[in-house]
């Protein structure tokens, strides 16, 4: 069952990834997979095509679990209590585990390519949370570097809704205080 953690504890996390550069390796589809581990609990795991493309991103963040694919973004618990770790999927994506992986990546200090892309993937999921969108899988995630177009109007309300996002997350652990 996931504990409340704070996001002192959430953001340390995530300052303790670092690649663990003997892990890359290609597998039988010939995607190469990158290991991030950090020794606060958090792991990042990276699949990339031949071409330098992400193909799939798996976040762990103390008890939290975040999977994004092109076909969508899912978020899940990890569950220990039979003695082997076990992912439980939440039924719809949980705003409550992406608002505290949102405030926590916000404090990630390096340039690591794929940190940010999980970076900018919550970034994304809560800004369409904020919205209120009803959707149960995030599309179409852009890639760092891509040529995403939107009107000015659109990214204002996008940052408004990230803005609004933060300050539900402070309140929320204030909240746990």
């Amino acid at each position: 069952m996931s504990m409340p953690r704070s996001a002192r504890q959430l953001a340390a996390a995530v300052r303790s990834l670092f690649r663990i550069r003997a892990y890359e390796s290609t597998d039988a589809t010939g995607l190469r997979r990158v290991w991030h581990q950090g020794t606060e609990g958090a792991d990042l795991l990276t699949w990339v095509n031949a071409d330098g493309t992400v193909a799939r991103q798996e976040l762990t963040l103390l008890d939290d679990h975040f999977v994004w694919t092109p076909e969508g973004f899912r978020t899940a618990t990890l569950d220990e209590s039979d003695g082997a770790r076990a992912v439980r999927f939440d039924p719809q994506i949980s705003r409550e585990r992406v608002s505290a992986a949102h405030v926590a990546l916000r404090e990630y200090p390096g340039d690591d390519k794929y940190i940010l892309n999980m970076r900018r993937i919550i970034a994304k999921t809560m800004g369409e949370l904020m919205e209120g969108a009803e959707f149960v899988m995030t599309k179409n995630v852009p890639v760092p570097g891509g040529g995403e177009s939107s009107s000015s109007g659109r990214a204002l309300f996008y940052w408004a809704g990230i803005a609004l996002a933060l300050a539900a997350a402070a309140a929320a652990i204030l909240a746990l205080r």
